[in-house]
């Protein structure tokens, strides 16, 4: 069985429902959990936390993890997918997938460039629609990873656990704030006094 998992800064409505849509309607048999739909818009360290902390426990089966936050879309980043030995993940080259990568064990790192996996014409703002969702859909009935485009040997990595200690001080970022006003930073519990 294949799972299918979504994070995106889209909110729960239209934005998610027609990526979900593409997907099914490539493979009816996907499995799709939702991730997160609720990451501050165009926040990637955000997103890429909330993905860093939740793939490590998809472990059976095959897994394909597809992130969409993006304030870069329409602009030269490249769509990228990474071969893991613990699943694939297709997203944005803006650091969002890259510590999520890293912890799954990355094998190889493609542009997502093949043509074939496109939802018609690519629009300038919903990639997650016309670059994303087709290639995770050609993904969980099988296509290889390394078919998605060619290998990207220097992409966007972004430190999820960033902080700085001057004697007894650290500084770091907020990353999230859950809904029970749980405050997440940029600093590992193993670097606390």
């Amino acid at each position: 069985m294949v799972v299918v998992t979504l994070t995106t800064d889209f909110g729960y409505g239209p934005y998610v429902a027609v990526m979900k849509g593409i997907i099914l309607s490539m493979n009816p048999a996907a499995r799709i959990v939702d991730i997160s739909h609720s990451i501050t818009p165009q926040c990637v360290l955000e997103g890429a936390y909330v993905l860093d902390s939740t793939v490590q426990h998809f472990r059976s089966g095959e897994n394909i993890h597809l992130g969409v936050v993006d304030p870069g879309v329409g602009t030269g980043r490249k769509p990228l997918v990474f071969k893991c030995e613990k699943g694939i993940l297709a997203g944005p080259d803006n650091g969002l997938l890259s510590a999520a990568a890293e912890g799954l064990g990355i094998i190889s790192v493609h542009e997502l460039t093949n043509k074939a996996w496109r939802y018609g014409k690519r629009s300038a703002t919903f990639h997650g629609r016309d670059v994303f969702a087709p290639a995770v859909g050609q993904l969980s009935k099988g296509a290889p990873a390394d078919t998605a485009g060619p290998v990207v040997k220097d992409w966007v990595k972004l430190d999820v656990r960033a902080h700085e200690r001057r004697g007894d001080e650290i500084r770091s970022t907020i990353v999230h704030v859950d809904h029970f006003g749980n405050v997440v930073t940029t600093v590992p519990g193993t670097s606390m006094p």
